[in-house]
């Protein structure tokens, strides 16, 4: 996933609420420390009552990000959605 720059899309509250995974046993700072690109997302807001705003800072609190980190993050985002615009313009 590193080397072809394919981003992990992560939903902490998600995943902690429907798998029972959070904190040192989800695989986010795994992923961080390898590079491979990251996601922050919410999955179902209207189910879990969460917003990306605060999927953001559960991350930053959780895994002790910097904002060096996130805005990282939020440019990975940016890249990507820009990346599947192109990708879609082209085919």
């Amino acid at each position: 996933m590193k080397e072809n720059n394919i981003p992990i899309e992560i939903n902490l509250t998600s995943n902690e609420f429907i798998l029972g995974v959070k904190g040192d046993s989800h695989p986010f700072t795994i992923y961080k420390e390898s590079g491979v690109p990251i996601i922050i997302s919410t999955d179902d807001p209207g189910i879990l009552r969460t917003s990306i705003t605060e999927e953001y800072a559960l991350a930053a609190y959780r895994y002790d990000l910097d904002y060096e980190t996130i805005k990282g993050i939020v440019k990975t985002v940016s890249h990507t959605v820009s990346s599947i615009k192109m990708t879609k313009r082209l085919f």
